[in-house]
């Protein structure tokens, strides 16, 4: 199990990092099998190291070495990158990856953090009330979510059939062919399908800035829409470039299609 809760990882402090990995190992194993671990981790010449002298992320690589020496039939990484900043929680992420690919246990990653799960995960289980809501793969999770609670990760409007406050849009029905005659639905637009104009000139839903999240790549966006007590947030993700801070106004439409439940079947 890592469950690293500070950068240290659990590592004994007063140990080197050949002396961590090989703890649990016999002394005949035990040469051969840290010297091919820490050639696995990339950790080689560190070897005689101490966990102090070490960044956050290569303490996280030793101390999955140590647990892979026993030769683990399951692994468990339990929020293992909590204490990383997002840029090293990426990088050291795609390592261990690439590190139990290659090793090949069984491995159960417990994540709070949804694109986590979505990037490094070949299966996903999302626990909701101590049951298991929906398992499936991260593509089939994005794309088709179970229900409305889900599909509230990344945004839900409510409108009829499928016209929306951002327009007809064309509709895959989730689970079931739609219904004969019209009737209230929930409609999943996910961020990245809703498009900001300037006010000025353009056709679309206005709306107002709240708050705006620069990602340098791209920027997160919380859009308020709506007035006189029907206000709702809407979260749009669109370039990094974008100039757009809070109290702007600005237009909306939407890119289909949406994923669409019939209102009432939803819970």
């Amino acid at each position: 199990m890592l469950n690293p809760r500070t950068q240290e990882g659990g590592l004994f402090p007063h140990l080197t990092v050949a002396a961590n990995v090989g703890f649990a190992l016999s002394r005949t194993a035990r040469q051969q099998r840290v010297g091919d671990l820490l050639e696995l981790v990339g950790l080689a010449a560190l070897a005689r190291r101490y966990p102090h002298q070490l960044s956050g992320g290569q303490q996280q690589r030793v101390a999955l070495a140590r647990a892979l020496a026993v030769e683990p039939e399951v692994v468990l990484l339990d929020e293992p990158f909590a204490s990383l900043d997002p840029q090293m929680r990426a990088s050291v992420g795609e390592e261990v990856q690439r590190i139990l690919r290659a090793s090949a246990p069984t491995t159960l990653l417990v994540t709070h953090d949804q694109d986590e799960a979505l990037s490094l995960a070949d299966l996903v289980a999302v626990l909701r009330d101590g049951r298991i809501a929906q398992y499936a793969t991260p593509q089939d999770l994005y794309a088709r979510p179970i229900d409305d609670e889900l599909a509230r990760f990344v945004g839900v409007l409510e409108g009829t059939l499928v016209d929306t406050p951002l327009g007809r849009l064309p509709a895959l029905w989730h689970g079931e062919p739609p219904p004969p005659t019209p009737c209230p639905v929930t409609v999943l637009l996910r961020p990245e399908q809703i498009d900001l104009h300037p006010s000025d000139g353009e056709q679309g839903l206005g709306g107002r800035i709240v708050q705006s999240g620069y990602h340098g790549h791209d920027a997160f966006l919380q859009v308020q829409i709506g007035q006189n007590g029907a206000e709702q947030l809407l979260l749009v993700r669109t370039l990094g470039n974008a100039r757009l801070s809070p109290g702007a106004t600005v237009k909306l439409a939407a890119r289909g299609p949406a994923l669409v439940w019939p209102a009432n079947s939803v819970h």
